[in-house]
């Protein structure tokens, strides 16, 4: 079982490296929140289960919640006009 928890550690914190990389814009064209918040998430769902993780999640949610409120940030507003 030690094995199954530590890849589930070493599999969250790669996603939650990539979130930060994809957040930044680092290595990318455009940082992306959207992206981020996905793979955050991800992050915090693989720790499911791993016993002494809860601090980490309680962590990644917080940045979960600071990334996700840039999201807005990416959006745009488009229009088309419907018409004859």
């Amino acid at each position: 079982m030690l094995d199954k928890y530590r890849c589930q550690t070493e599999a969250a914190e790669a996603m939650v490296a990539e979130a930060e990389r994809l957040f930044s814009g680092d290595g990318v064209k455009q940082a992306s929140a959207m992206l981020a918040s996905h793979m955050m998430s991800n992050a915090i769902a693989q720790l499911h289960g791993v016993p002494a993780a809860k601090e980490r999640r309680t962590a990644l949610r917080h940045r979960l919640v600071d990334v996700q409120a840039r999201i807005p940030d990416e959006m745009s507003v488009y229009s088309h006009q419907w018409g004859h």
